[in-house]
């Protein structure tokens, strides 16, 4: 959806002063609030949606750009939307899963778009599973993600999914040991998954080498006795050579190798270049 620019925020009074400089000048310079931003989408889907009109967005932005200026970054219009009356609740409900669907789907596309350029599947596969990503919005009001759809048809790998998402930073960080697992198609790939795991522990100082054979000896150990696998860090955790705190920034310190490494990125800008006309 369009981002349209963000209104004056205030007019000239009756004394006839200049109106003051929009607030996307004086914010332009400083990093952005993503708070405001999604206050403003908000607004603009419900002005798209007829929820609300023109002269209640221009109400709503008035108090908005107020907080704003204020600096109190958690206010939500969502408050001011119910408080005024300007929408119902069930209607609220509709536009915030309307807002987190349409920016899922944007992920979506550009999920496509690097699942396509590295030749993980094709265009018209991408184009199918959006249109079926659609319709399961359209009869039950809930999202359904394009890799759940691709791996249920057999049409992409976990291993392609898991790739595409770790290069568009979609994974929480509880979900990355998961995620960097999935990564592997074969025990041989996941141990060097967990043998690179614990050579980042080792040279960024959270533990030492011997510590690191020990943690890699007990998982081979576990999987040859068919007991529950358990990665790297949970076992170096629990003989007390990392903390939580350092297993979550060792698995961060790993997204980023992963990614590079993966590089997907490179395919879709080659990719881009060939589709761009010559000057």
């Amino acid at each position: 959806m369009a981002k349209e620019s963000i209104n004056k925020i205030f007019e000239c009074n009756a004394n006839g002063r200049n109106k003051t400089t929009p607030l996307r000048d004086i914010f332009k310079k400083t990093e952005p609030d993503p708070s405001y931003q999604n206050n403003l989408d908000l607004i603009q889907l419900a002005l798209k949606l007829k929820m609300i009109n023109k002269e209640k967005q221009s109400r709503i932005m008035a108090r908005i750009d107020e907080q704003q200026l204020k600096k109190n970054a958690g206010y939500s219009v969502t408050d001011i939307f119910i408080q005024d009356n300007y929408i119902s609740k069930l209607d609220l409900t509709f536009l915030i899963t309307l807002q987190r669907y349409l920016k899922d789907r944007e992920l979506d596309y550009r999920f496509g778009e690097l699942a396509v350029a590295n030749g993980y599947t094709t265009k018209g596969k991408i184009k199918d599973a959006l249109a079926h990503q659609n319709r399961y919005f359209a009869d039950t009001g809930q999202n359904i993600k394009i890799g759940d759809i691709l791996i249920k048809r057999n049409q992409l790998s976990p291993q392609n999914v898991a790739a595409i998402l770790l290069t568009q930073n979609r994974i929480k960080d509880e979900f990355l040991a998961n995620t960097i697992n999935d990564l592997a198609s074969s025990e041989k790939e996941k141990l060097e998954l967990s043998r690179r795991f614990g050579a980042i522990a080792i040279n960024n100082g959270y533990t030492n080498r011997e510590k690191v054979i020990e943690a890699l000896m007990i998982q081979q150990t576990i999987l040859r006795t068919g007991k529950k696998k358990k990665f790297l860090g949970e076992i170096l955790k629990e003989i007390g050579a990392i903390s939580e705190a350092d297993v979550v920034t060792i698995l961060k310190e790993q997204k980023q190798f992963e990614k590079d490494r993966l590089n997907l990125e490179k395919a879709l800008q080659l990719l881009h270049l060939k589709l761009s006309p010559p000057l």
